[in-house]
């Protein structure tokens, strides 16, 4: 989204009354989430390791090896994500973000959206917001996809493992890696992963 269209949409959202909510994978930036209500979703590195693999090599068709090398890859692979976490980890424990996890949000849907709702200063609609968990059930945002496909995505829909809305399970990583493969992922996180960044993982419950 270009900085005009965020004017424009930041002007309509206020005049409806409701909050501009932007979604971003960017590593942290002081200048950009400084003084802003932050939403922070964590998985388990291992399932994000596999759904980042397909999104690249199925999704987008830009990486050509295996699961194997895509893991190990300097480009791709983990040590990308751990710097992704180190980057927002400091600032995350420090502030009033909300920190939620994946896992959490398939256990506790309900309450972990009436937190977010209520963080966001917006009044709780039960009857609503159940009609949206509803229609956001993975099964039926698949189907939508499968209709209608993401638009300016090229990609075989066809092929679960090209879609956006892939498996959406948790410990879905059991069918792609291998111990070897794990093994490298834990021992990395070990390794590189900051103090902060660990603090924010056992803040969180992720299997």
């Amino acid at each position: 989204m270009e900085f005009d269209d965020i004017k424009v949409s930041n002007e309509n959202s206020i005049n409806n009354g409701y909050p501009l909510i932007m979604l971003t994978h960017s590593e942290f930036n002081y200048s950009l989430f400084k003084f802003k209500k932050i939403i922070f979703l964590i998985r388990s590195p291992l399932d994000v390791i596999v759904s980042y693999y397909f999104h690249n090599k199925k999704h987008h068709n830009r990486y050509e090896g295996s699961i194997q090398t895509f893991v190990r890859d300097s480009v791709y692979g983990i040590k990308k994500w751990i710097k992704y976490i180190n980057s927002w980890s400091d600032y995350l424990i420090n502030s009033n973000a909300i920190i939620i996890s994946y896992e959490q949000l398939h256990s506790s849907t309900q309450s972990i959206l009436i937190d977010i709702i209520e963080y966001l200063g917006i009044l709780v609609d039960l009857d609503c917001l159940q009609k949206a968990i509803t229609l956001s059930k993975f099964d039926n945002m698949a189907k939508v996809e499968i209709k209608d496909e993401i638009k300016g995505h090229v990609y075989d829909k066809s092929d679960i493992e090209s879609r956006r809305m892939r498996k959406g399970k948790i410990g879905g990583y059991y069918d792609y890696l291998d111990n070897e493969d794990v093994g490298y992922i834990n021992a990395s996180c070990k390794r590189y992963l900051m103090n902060e960044s660990k603090e924010l993982l056992d803040s969180v419950v992720i299997n």
